[in-house]
């Protein structure tokens, strides 16, 4: 499987499509951290998420699969 193929198919798995929409953040923290998150489907269709000191459900675990992936490219 190519970095692409493996980079959609485990999206797909973590279900980001579900992110669309979310924007949240916690306006009591004055320092903390924040992410942006877009992507274009392959129906043309965009999937965006944003917060700060809020994140979606699974955000961690795609993150960090992500960053596998990717860090296989080095």
């Amino acid at each position: 499987m190519d970095f692409a193929d493996e980079l959609a198919a485990f999206l797909r798995e973590k279900k980001v499509k579900r992110w669309n929409g979310f924007q949240k953040s916690d306006k009591h923290v004055l320092d903390g951290n924040g992410f942006s998150f877009s992507l274009w489907t392959t129906e043309g269709k965009n999937i965006s998420a944003s917060g700060y000191m809020r994140w979606p459900r699974g955000y961690d675990e795609v993150k960090a699969g992500v960053e596998e992936i990717f860090g296989r490219l080095k």
